[in-house]
């Protein structure tokens, strides 16, 4: 029984890896189109630090002192997300992205070290700038 449960827990390693594999693929690809549906909703420098902010660790009261916005604007702007379906608010009140994607171009909205840190976790695109990663990398570690 337990091989049966370490051979599972294998396999649904690889389907994850793989999964992210394509998701990251997808988000190279599409880049572009992805940034122009997100700022629709994401369209000034307060929002998209909120948005990078979003982790789905993260609750509301965190998002607030992180991007320093006052605490209405904050939850306005959540309520937009969701209703756009970009960002679903978990039992534990932390929302999260329903794409899990930054532009790179947004990356340097904040000096502020734990946003830099959110965003090294999430699918980033380079198109257009001069940090392009190797995709080669990325997919292999």
């Amino acid at each position: 029984m337990i091989d049966k449960d370490i051979e599972n827990s294998i396999i649904e390693e690889q389907i994850l890896f793989e999964l992210k594999k394509l998701n990251r693929i997808i988000s190279l690809v599409n880049g572009s189109k992805l940034e122009s549906e997100l700022e629709k909703y994401i369209s000034t420098d307060e929002r998209k630090k909120v948005w990078t902010l979003i982790n789905g660790e993260r609750n509301v009261s965190d998002l607030i002192n992180l991007s320093r916005l006052k605490r209405r604007s904050v939850y306005e702007f959540l309520e937009i997300l969701e209703n756009a379906a970009l960002v679903q608010r978990r039992y534990s009140g932390c929302p999260t992205r329903m794409i899990d994607y930054v532009p790179a171009t947004w990356i340097g909205i904040s000096k502020d070290a734990s946003i830099k840190d959110t965003i090294q976790n999430t699918n980033v695109s380079y198109e257009g700038t001069d940090e392009s990663p190797n995709l080669k990398d990325d997919l292999h570690g």
